[in-house]
């Protein structure tokens, strides 16, 4: 028993000392466990810590790379300016060159029309010298300062229509009632005008503006102060002979090609109505020479221009179905007999340019004479424009011979009636009477 008992507390022991070892022994698997738990803790906190670095940096680089791509933009829109600016900087350029050439082409082409000139004036002063020191003599009146301004050129230049009327620097028209009723005169100090509707003194009438209303100093009338144009001086100009009228002068005007810079020859300045118009329509740098065979009305058509301050008309009196023109490209003839004067007028063309002319001519038979010259001389696209009729057939009614109203209201039979043929012109504003032949000549090859 006692051996027993000695062996079963020696078992014991080493069951203690083998539990022992072994708790040991999971003791020191527990604090290796929780040593690797601790290192792996540390280790995932430093794996978040480096994703959240990770994510920082690529939100950095999203923005940048947004930044990048803003830069990009802006750059190519400076780009597309660049080139739109390049291109535009070249299409100016080219405008350029076009300007310097076409320049170019119109100093060479002034330069050719200058030498034609000179040898123009070398032989028509060998071949006409007395009308030569003539014309220079008209000439040398136009460069004299005039002191009294008219129609052209202060009308186009003039930029205020109400500008005030200036001590005998100005012409006047005035209308009473109706636009028929039109008077033209010159307005100098201390003087008066008078008329049937009273008097008006100038010294009144200076300070003014245009378009106001004067009464006269009796209070029995009244004028309208107008500015001078050539519409008005046709309707208050004094008749030397048949005029035209503002609707035949704006389809000459348009026919002929007319604008600034055109040059005319005019045959035949009669009143000078259509003068005052063309000098207007080519001013500042063209030029009418109007030519008129009555030695007074050339006197006093020169006398009219150089009061209107007209200095781009050239008036020269002569005979030009036997004298001829000069060298110029448009021609306007209201001439008794224009075909005698095509032949001259083809001469006075130039060569290089189409040349326009004009023809006026009271009835048919002249403008069929008219149109027969200028096919022979070589005169291209004719046209004709003359005044409508209206003509109809009429019935004349006899005057009843008794007095009762019967007969008297009776409409007579047909065979009562006389037929006749009438006439009446259909109503329009006031024009020429003649008829009005346009062509043209093609420059020469």
């Amino acid at each position: 028993m006692t051996d027993l008992k000695q062996n079963n507390l020696n078992f014991q022991q080493s069951l203690e000392e083998w539990i022992n070892q072994k708790r040991q022994t999971l003791d020191g698997y527990k604090r290796n466990y929780q040593d690797k738990v601790n290192a792996l803790k540390d280790q995932h906190q430093s794996l978040v810590l480096f994703q959240k670095s990770l994510e920082k940096k690529q939100q950095q680089l999203l923005l940048e790379i947004q930044q990048y791509d803003t830069k990009k933009q802006d750059l190519l829109l400076d780009l597309q300016e660049i080139n739109v600016k390049e291109e535009q900087q070249y299409s100016q350029l080219q405008d350029i060159n076009r300007a310097v050439n076409n320049l170019q082409l119109e100093i060479n082409q002034k330069l050719k029309e200058q030498e034609k000139t000179m040898i123009l004036q070398k032989e028509r002063k060998a071949i006409a010298q007395p009308t030569l020191l003539f014309y220079q003599k008209i000439l040398s009146l136009y460069i004299q300062p005039l002191g009294v301004v008219g129609c052209n050129p202060p009308i186009q230049e003039m930029d205020d229509l109400t500008r005030e009327l200036n001590q005998s620097k100005d012409f006047y028209g005035f209308i009473k009632k109706n636009p028929s009723d039109m008077k033209a005169f010159q307005v100098k100090k201390d003087q008066v005008f008078a008329n049937k509707f009273g008097a008006f003194e100038h010294n009144k009438i200076i300070g003014k503006q245009y378009g106001e209303k004067m009464a006269s100093k009796s209070n029995t009338g009244f004028i309208y102060l107008l500015y001078p144009t050539p519409e008005l001086w046709t309707l208050a100009l004094p008749h030397r002979t048949q005029i035209l009228y503002q609707p035949d002068i704006s389809l000459v005007t348009n026919m002929l090609n007319l604008q600034p810079g055109s040059v005319m020859i005019e045959a035949g300045t009669g009143s000078g109505s259509f003068s005052h118009s063309i000098s207007r329509t080519t001013y500042p740098n063209g030029h009418l020479y109007t030519f008129e065979y009555h030695q007074e009305r050339a006197q006093k058509a020169l006398l009219e221009f150089k009061e209107h301050g007209l200095n781009n008309i050239t008036v020269e009196h002569r005979d030009v179905c036997k004298n001829g023109f000069g060298i110029e490209n448009k021609v306007n003839a209201d001439l008794p007999s224009p075909w005698e004067a095509i032949e001259n007028a083809k001469r006075a063309f130039l060569t290089d340019r189409i040349g326009y002319i004009c023809c006026f001519s009271p009835c048919i038979e002249q403008v069929t004479r008219t149109c027969t010259k200028l096919k022979e001389e070589g005169f291209v696209d004719l046209s004709n424009i003359g005044r409508e009729h209206n003509v109809r057939k009429i019935q004349i009614l006899k005057l009843p011979t008794d007095n009762k109203s019967v007969n008297r209201l009776k409409r007579p039979n047909e065979d009562e009636i006389d037929g006749v043929l009438a006439t009446r012109i259909k109503p329009q504003v006031r024009g020429h009477t003649s008829f009005l032949t346009f062509a043209m000549l093609l420059p020469k090859e």
